[in-house]
């Protein structure tokens, strides 16, 4: 009888334990466990919509999430640091690609001989932003050092698509705005009235009809 209730004691505290484990997973809390690199990139424009737990993408693909977003007024500049998963990139034979954070650091240094950059994008039209990693420069553009370190890894990163868009609008609407449009419309003005007044005048229609004279 004893044996019995060992025995259903046992059940019970094992069905205990494989529930605990499901609801911390379930919780998210497996992220704990799993491989994770830090990466800080830097941005001199705004990261208007960028929040932390933001998606961090590699050519489209989900690899991490934002982590912290800090401004540093001294170098006008915002830091994000992302943390990246490991267990994302894989060999052809499904193998982990990156024994621990060192290799993942030397492969993102050689990458960025080859153009990869991290820059902000729009997640559809939600007006909310994710980070993309991807070879936005040309193979062998290297970009100019910082002068200061971060914790982790530091990726480089180039201006937003749309900030391009965004500038040369705002160069145009700043030429527009120099365009003294009051004063080509007051000289306008006056150019047709001279012309209406020598129009007008008595030598001018004289001519006028002289030259109908000759042409009929």
């Amino acid at each position: 009888m004893a044996k019995i209730s060992n025995f259903r004691i046992g059940i019970f505290v094992l069905s205990a334990l494989v529930l605990l484990a499901g609801m911390l997973y379930y919780l998210g809390l497996s992220d704990c466990f799993s491989r994770k690199a830090a990466v800080s990139t830097f941005f001199p424009e705004s990261v208007q919509g960028l929040a932390v737990g933001a998606q961090v993408k590699y050519k489209g693909a989900q690899v991490g999430s934002v982590e912290k977003i800090v401004i540093l007024p001294a170098r006008k500049i915002i830091q994000v640091d992302m943390s990246v998963e490991l267990d994302s990139f894989r060999n052809i034979d499904g193998s982990a690609l990156f024994r621990d954070d060192e290799d993942f650091y030397r492969f993102l240094q050689k990458e960025i001989r080859e153009g990869l950059r991290c820059r902000l994008e729009y997640a559809g039209i939600t007006g909310l932003r994710f980070l993309d990693l991807d070879y936005f420069a040309a193979s062998g553009e290297m970009p100019v050092k910082p002068e200061f370190a971060v914790k982790g890894f530091l990726l480089p990163s180039v201006p937003s698509a749309l900030r391009d868009v965004v500038k040369s609008l705002n160069v145009s609407l700043e030429r527009i705005s120099r365009i003294q449009f009051e004063e080509i419309s007051n000289n306008l003005v006056r150019n047709l009235d001279d012309l209406n007044k020598i129009l007008a005048s008595e030598d001018v229609r004289r001519t006028i009809s002289h030259l109908s004279g000759m042409a009929v």
